[in-house]
């Protein structure tokens, strides 16, 4: 049976019961380790589980699985609203430019939704670093704060490159 062990702040394993057995002997592990296995309701202390268990091998359940930080789904989430928002955005923009259409009220839209999605994405990399550094599960978290840190600075890059292809028209 597959156990989990939980100590120094980090949930580690499966291991077999040989492996634990092996860590406990050579001080690997202290006997007071939390352990689990499948069909265990709660994390006990490796010494009871030894004490209890009567079979010649150690039988401990399966961890919990971990909890999705909220934070972290909240940032990835943005990012995948707003890249292809800022995509339409930057088409509809340029459609207009080109087409002689973007009338000051309509540039003023534009300009309100580009401080919009800008605060957005700055508010899903803050909530993406917030999860990255509290949550136990950082894969959701740090994908959302990369996504919105990528969009910002692409979006840095875009308005460089207008800015210089201004210039030299």
């Amino acid at each position: 049976m597959s156990l989990y062990l939980h100590y120094n702040d980090q949930q580690t394993g499966p291991y077999t019961d040989e492996q634990v057995r092996q860590m406990l002997q050579s001080g690997l592990v202290p006997a007071d380790t939390l352990a689990w296995k499948e069909g265990m309701a709660n994390w006990t202390r490796l010494q009871e589980l030894i004490t209890a268990s009567s079979q010649p091998g150690i039988s401990f359940p399966a961890p919990p699985p971990q909890k999705k930080s909220i934070l972290g789904i909240i940032s990835l989430a943005i990012s995948l609203v707003l890249i292809p928002g800022w995509i339409a955005i930057l088409v509809v923009a340029g459609m207009a430019h080109n087409n002689g259409t973007a009338t000051p009220g309509f540039n003023m839209v534009i300009g309100l939704l580009f401080f919009a999605g800008v605060f957005v994405n700055f508010l899903g990399i803050v909530l993406g670093a917030i999860a990255a550094f509290s949550a136990k599960a950082k894969t959701v978290p740090i994908v959302g704060l990369s996504l919105n840190g990528f969009t910002i600075a692409v979006l840095i890059g875009l308005i460089i490159l207008g800015l210089v292809a201004q210039h030299r028209l």
